[in-house]
């Protein structure tokens, strides 16, 4: 059946060209006056035949409608999904992280943060020869833990995940 994005798009795009032809023939059949068709085929198209087709008009234009929001909400969740997995992944490479020894400002999970990040903390990690006191105890302990996870928490909450 569907098992990928692409089997997905395709099956879209096929249901679209199936719509667009349905949506034109049953155009036609309602607007085209009766005169025609009797010039043509030598007889009048039925009452019945004329509200099967516009029920077929009505199937094919709620098919397409709902075809765009099934793909805009597939949309929305991979997003959605794209980033609790950033985040999580993040956070544990945060948690992890010795920031007492290496330097956080070169690593691609940095770099992945930066273009989502507060334009202060970013000076903060890439100013050069800064030194800041820290505390021994509490939130202080490690500033640089300390803003990365906070700024993982405000992306978050920027991204309305929580």
């Amino acid at each position: 059946m569907l098992k990928n994005l692409s089997s997905v798009r395709s099956f879209i795009k096929d249901s679209w060209i199936t719509h667009m032809f349905g949506l034109i023939i049953t155009s036609m059949l309602l607007i085209i006056p009766d005169s025609w068709f009797i010039g043509v085929f030598g007889c009048k198209i039925p009452g019945l035949l004329k509200l099967v087709v516009f029920i077929c008009f009505i199937i094919s234009i709620t098919s397409i409608v709902f075809d765009l929001i099934i793909c805009n909400g597939k949309k929305q969740l991979e997003k959605y999904n794209y980033r609790v997995k950033l985040i999580k992944e993040w956070r544990a490479f945060i948690e992890q992280f010795d920031f007492d020894k290496n330097n956080f400002g070169n690593t691609t999970t940095y770099a992945s943060m930066r273009p989502h990040m507060n334009k202060d903390v970013i000076k903060k990690f890439e100013a050069k020869r800064t030194f800041y006191a820290c505390s021994n105890m509490g939130r202080g302990a490690n500033l640089f833990k300390q803003w990365m996870s906070d700024e993982v928490s405000a992306i978050e909450r920027k991204w309305k995940l929580i």
